[in-house]
């Protein structure tokens, strides 16, 4: 996920970002969806933001000793919310015949990462809202909705393509995306990214 963000910017890949996360979480206990969560957390944060501790030593004249496992505990920190949403996902579907909608999967990680910018550290860098910036048309959108907004639209997306990929590999009802038929599938997939696009 980290390379849809400055400074590479592979805008793109933000179409595909969660899909690896989605899939491993899915149908599991809880405790191993939050587990899988958190390591990707760490993985994705502690690559995001690796300039955090060497700036902390340089301008803060904290020593590289300190500044270090002070980042890992940021990192810790940030971790927890995917690590909820991972959880929540595989708690809704673990056992269960009845697949959470979409939209309560990409509203759960918006208000999420809400909460991830306003409560206790207020920390909202790295909203995947910002992986739009390469794309004028598309981030201008946020004066609309808000990065917010940008950001339910991209973790709908993904859930999207991960329901249709797995609808087709599985030809199952169960994980369909919403209507039956790869025709239709491939109908309703094309017209969320044309939308997405603008």
């Amino acid at each position: 996920m980290s390379v849809c963000f400055p400074p590479f910017s592979c805008f793109p890949a933000v179409a595909l970002a969660l899909v690896p996360l989605i899939e491993a979480v899915w149908g599991r206990e809880w405790h191993y969806a939050c587990r899988m969560g958190f390591l990707a957390g760490i993985v994705h944060f502690g690559t995001l933001l690796w300039w955090i501790s060497p700036t902390i030593s340089q301008y803060g004249n904290l020593p590289g000793w300190v500044a270090w496992p002070v980042f890992g505990l940021l990192v810790c920190y940030l971790a927890v919310y995917p690590a909820i949403w991972s959880g929540l996902v595989g708690y809704w579907t673990a056992g269960s015949s009845r697949l959470p909608s979409s939209l309560a999967l990409a509203g759960t990680w918006t208000l999420l990462e809400w909460a991830r910018g306003h409560v206790l550290s207020g920390f909202p860098w790295g909203y995947l809202a910002y992986t739009l910036e390469p794309v004028p048309s598309l981030i201008q959108t946020a004066e609309i909705w808000g990065p917010c907004g940008l950001t339910f639209l991209i973790v709908l997306l993904n859930v999207l393509i991960w329901k249709f990929f797995k609808g087709l590999l599985n030809r199952s009802a169960k994980d369909s995306v919403f209507l039956q038929g790869k025709r239709a599938r491939l109908a309703q997939l094309g017209l969320f990214m044309v939308c997405l696009a603008g």
